[in-house]
Formats: structure tokens, C-alpha cells, sequence
């Protein structure tokens, strides 16, 4: 069904020449033109500056079953992918998405701000599976699905550690830190060193109503997102909760290094 679905969307998008979202049993076409300096989507703003600032690598941390990636690809990106999923099952079918992409690499593991091993939290709906535990906001909001019913070890690295390791193929990459980990979003970003010089693009999943234990307002992440040297560049409503914005997609860029 998964498949159906993604096949039908490309076609979609080829024959319309518009971005499709498929939301259940509903489809929304949103067009890709700018219009003085704004764009409709973040697919569409996601897609121009990539071109624009020349990302060559993308690291995909949170990748569930590699949607994000695939987005990418049907959107044009040719660069490498690094998809980073740590629970097994999902890992898996995330394994097997990317297979016959030479350039697409995928990881069994969690980044956070140190090396070692910890608990997930595994969701009936893996979409929900975090690091953290869900607050009863969650659960009342989108039901048990949200709450994780198992748990697994999983490995956890810095995302430092894991570029240093690889130094010689990403010193010169210009990249895109793409961050959808359910709350664990500013321990991504707090792991990766002295490698955000290397970042340009910068894209997480920041809250306005808390569906995780102990994750800072959305006003904090971006303070801390613009100290390190990012400005937004958009800010996409994820989901709503009666008319409120319960999560956005904060997209940011770098700013000029003056």
C-alpha cells in the first residue's frame, strides 16, 4: 500500500508540476513557483535552496522508514544521503527503501550530545518512538499509538564522533542537518561539535505543546539554533491541536561568516 502510494504521488507531481501531500484518504497540491521571495511549502523552499547553497550531503537524523530521503530524491537531490534510524524493526524496512541508491547509507543508530546506549521508547505507531517519555498531552491528543508500549536499547553517538570518523569524506561537504527525533532534536545539535561549521542548512521539528518529557519551548530552540550562527529561514506548521500549532518544521540557514 505504502508503495501504491508512493508511486501515485509521483505521478502526481510529474503530471501537475506541484508538490503533493497525501494525508489519508485526501491529496493537496501545493504549487512550486515563488512569489517574491516567499515560497508555498517546505518541499518547495527545501528544493530551492539546496540548489542554492550547493548541499552536497545530507544527514537525515530520524529517518523512520526514509520518507524524508525519498522526498528528496523525487525532488531532484542527487547528493549522499545519511539516514539514521534506531529502532531495529523500522531500521529494516528503512534498509530496504534504500536499496539499489549507491548513494544513499543508513545507520542503525540514535545521535544525541555523547556516545553510549540508552532506552527507546517504542510507539504501536513508530512515527511516536522517542528517546524520551510522552506527556500526557500526547497521549490525550493523538492516543495509545503515541505512547511508547516497549522499549529497546539502542546505540547512541555524537554526531561529531561520527563525522570525525568519516572526516576525509565530509571536510569539504556542504551540508543539510535535517533533525526529526521526537524531541531529542537539541541533543542531535549539541553532539555535533565543530562540524555545524560545515552545516548550511539546518531543519527541526521544534514544539509549541510538548509531546515529550523535558524538551525546551520552541523559542529556546531557535535562540539556541541562532547563536550558533542560523537565522529562520520559514516555519512550517506540522500538526494542530483545535486551530493551535502543536509542532512546526523550523527550516534555517547559516548566516553570511563575516
Amino acid at each position: 500500500m505504502r508503495a501504491t502510494r508512493a508511486i501515485l504521488q509521483k505521478l502526481l507531481e510529474t503530471a501537475t508540476g506541484v508538490d503533493v501531500e497525501m494525508h489519508g484518504s485526501g491529496v493537496a497540491l501545493i504549487p512550486r513557483r515563488r512569489r517574491k521571495g516567499a515560497w508555498f511549502s517546505l518541499r518547495a523552499q527545501l528544493r530551492s535552496l539546496l540548489q542554492d547553497l550547493k548541499i552536497d550531503a545530507v544527514l537525515d537524523v530520524g529517518a523512520n522508514e526514509g520518507q524524508f530521503a525519498q522526498r528528496l530524491r523525487r525532488g531532484g537531490f542527487r547528493g549522499d544521503l545519511h539516514s539514521f534510524e534506531p529502532v531495529r524493526s523500522v531500521y529494516e524496512r528503512l534498509r530496504s527503501t534504500a536499496q539499489g541508491d549507491r548513494a544513499w547509507h543508513v545507520h542503525n543508530m540514535a545521535l544525541g550530545r555523547q556516545r553510549g546506549e540508552q532506552h527507546i521508547f517504542v510507539a504501536a505507531n513508530p512515527v511516536f518512538s522517542s528517546l524520551l517519555p510522552t506527556t500526557a498531552y500526547a497521549s490525550e491528543h493523538f492516543g495509545s499509538e503515541s505512547v511508547g508500549s516497549a522499549t529497546e536499547i539502542v546505540r547512541v553517538e555524537c554526531l561529531e564522533a561520527f563525522l570525525d570518523e568519516r572526516a576525509e569524506a565530509f571536510r569539504d561537504r556542504r551540508l543539510l542537518l535535517k533533525m526529526d527525533t521526537q524531541g531529542f532534536d537539541q541533543e542531535v545539535f549539541a553532539g555535533a561539535g565543530e562540524w555545524l561549521r560545515n552545516v548550511d542548512l539546518l531543519l527541526s521539528e521544534i514544539p509549541l505543546l510538548h509531546l515529550y518529557e523535558g524538551v525546551p519551548h520552541c523559542t529556546e530552540c531557535v535562540a539556541e539554533f541562532e547563536r550558533a550562527g542560523f537565522a529562520v529561514s520559514g516555519l512550517f506548521p506540522v500538526n494542530r491541536d483545535h486551530g493551535a500549532v502543536v509542532e512546526f518544521d523550523c527550516l534555517m540557514v547559516r548566516r553570511p561568516r563575516g
